[in-house]
């Protein structure tokens, strides 16, 4: 973020209420142009970021450019839909109630830019509310940030449903576009070595199947055609002792 602008005078518009007080003391301009009037005080308090860039001394006399209706100009690197994200940890009262996954990314990125302990770890904390239902993206975007918690969590639920077949019913996540190859493969890597372990549980069979398919062949374990059963996987895993990869920088 920057207090500079172009010679140019800047094309934007007002991103409206809540962000229009007329008490406020600063205006963050997003990447597409819209103007939040907020307030220096509530920033400073939420971000140490924010709080450190407020006490740098500013030009004399002030930019045209970095001037609007008398309040100085912030130009931002996030976008209308990020900032928003992140004045909501701001301004609690203005903040989404519950974040899908595609927004929880964004939204722990600006945590870790905008160093933000607290709010890290309330949207840790939400991330792992997804991991039953969707323990493959939880997975992606805890890789992403290093959570090797989280990681092993999502890694260990998707044993439910070994492969990743699931994945490639809906539009692709976007998670995947930021995680590395190597993510892909250490879940893969996981699941492989926990079904093996697995396979080796005493009486594996209780577990996977229900009691009338449990006279089946265990390729159906190994194929991954398990839909149709009971699946146990992670309390297997847990009795065989496998342990998951978790992320490895």
């Amino acid at each position: 973020m920057s207090e500079y602008g172009s010679s140019a005078e800047p094309v934007s518009v007002t991103a409206g209420s809540p962000y229009l007080d007329d008490d406020a003391d600063i205006i963050l301009r997003t990447s597409n142009g819209v103007d939040f009037h907020v307030h220096k005080l509530v920033l400073s308090k939420c971000s140490p970021v924010f709080a450190d860039m407020f006490l740098l001394p500013q030009p004399q006399p002030p930019r045209r450019e970095s001037m609007k209706e008398k309040l100085p100009v912030v130009q931002m690197a996030e976008d209308e839909h990020a900032l928003r994200l992140l004045l909501g940890f701001c301004y609690p009262a203005f903040a989404a109630a519950v974040l899908v996954l595609s927004d929880l990314r964004i939204a722990l990125g600006l945590a870790k830019k905008y160093q933000m302990a607290q709010v890290w770890e309330r949207l840790k904390s939400d991330l792992l509310s997804h991991v039953s239902a969707e323990p493959e993206r939880v997975f992606a975007i805890a890789w992403i940030f290093e959570m090797k918690d989280v990681a092993a969590t999502a890694a260990r639920q998707t044993l439910a449903n070994p492969g990743l077949e699931q994945l490639f019913e809906g539009p692709s996540p976007s998670e995947f576009e930021y995680a590395p190859a190597m993510a892909v493969y250490k879940l893969l890597q996981c699941q492989h070595l926990c079904t093996a372990a697995a396979l080796e549980v005493e009486s594996i069979s209780r577990l996977w199947l229900s009691k009338q398919d449990a006279g089946h062949h265990p390729v159906f374990i190994v194929s991954y055609h398990i839909e149709p059963y009971e699946c146990k996987a992670p309390a297997a895993v847990m009795e065989s002792g496998c342990v998951c990869p978790v992320p490895q920088r």
